[in-house]
């Protein structure tokens, strides 16, 4: 039983921290949040509601992602193709992240900047509307979805073996592994949103600075450093499977 529940901290704490390459990277739903927080009474609401109406999507997304390629996966060509086009993208997501650092492009300053330049008619939604809008007009998280967020999503399910009372309960048909795999990951990922877009909005709220814009430039470093890891990772795995057992995270 031990091993069952390790699994699930496998998936859960995977999903967490690769989370956070997504939840930290500058977009329209950052700007929202900075702009729509202090005109609200309870602007400290504001972060979290709208991953709430982010949450919504990012559900059908794993879900039907899930079921309509969780045995796709499994044959030895798609695996392939997935790893090595994922893996690439994600090398060329942590090449563009340091180039704009570099070009100083990318600070927490200048998201605050655009937020209160930002004149569109999404803003008299609800935040939870906004959250659905918002999220599906961005093409990053498009692009992040349909491929690197994917390929972990996968790769941690198949690295995690269920085994004991688990496996008892699933002959019995009265829980479905595959299922508890998908709920997993997806509260694991939707956590690392809540938890950075509510520190968000409550730091605002309170009338403090968020962080510094060097140590904003820290974190989205260590984000391209993991983009870069995960790049050559699966792109390695496509070539050589034996190394996904062998490779941490």
């Amino acid at each position: 039983m031990a091993l069952d529940i390790i699994g699930y901290l496998i998936i859960f704490g995977g999903a967490f921290i690769y989370g956070f390459t997504g939840a930290l990277t500058p977009g329209p739903v950052l700007t929202a949040v900075i702009s729509e927080t202090p005109k609200r009474q309870r602007g400290y609401l504001v972060g979290p509601l709208m991953i709430v109406g982010h949450a919504i999507l990012e559900a059908i997304v794993i879900l039907a992602a899930f079921y309509g390629l969780i045995n796709l996966i499994r044959i030895p060509i798609v695996y392939f193709i997935i790893s090595t086009v994922g893996g690439s993208i994600l090398i060329f997501m942590a090449v563009q992240l340091f180039y704009e650092m570099k070009k100083k492009e990318i600070s927490l300053s200048s998201e605050i900047e655009k937020s209160k330049n930002k004149k569109n008619s999404i803003f008299k939604y609800s935040p939870v509307i906004q959250g659905i809008i918002l999220s599906i007009s961005n093409p990053f998280w498009i692009l992040w979805w349909g491929t690197s967020g994917f390929t972990y999503m996968f790769y941690l399910f198949e690295r995690v073996s269920l085994s004991g009372m688990l496996e008892f309960l699933y002959s019995l048909g009265l829980i479905s592994i595959q299922f508890s795999w998908v709920v997993t990951y997806f509260f694991g990922h939707i956590s690392s949103d809540f938890a950075w877009y509510s520190f968000v909005s409550i730091s605002i709220y309170k009338g403090k600075k968020v962080i510094s814009d060097r140590t904003y430039i820290v974190i989205l470093i260590c984000c391209g450093i993991f983009f870069s890891y995960l790049g050559v990772k699966f792109i390695l795995c496509a070539f050589v499977p034996e190394l996904k057992n062998i490779l941490i995270i």
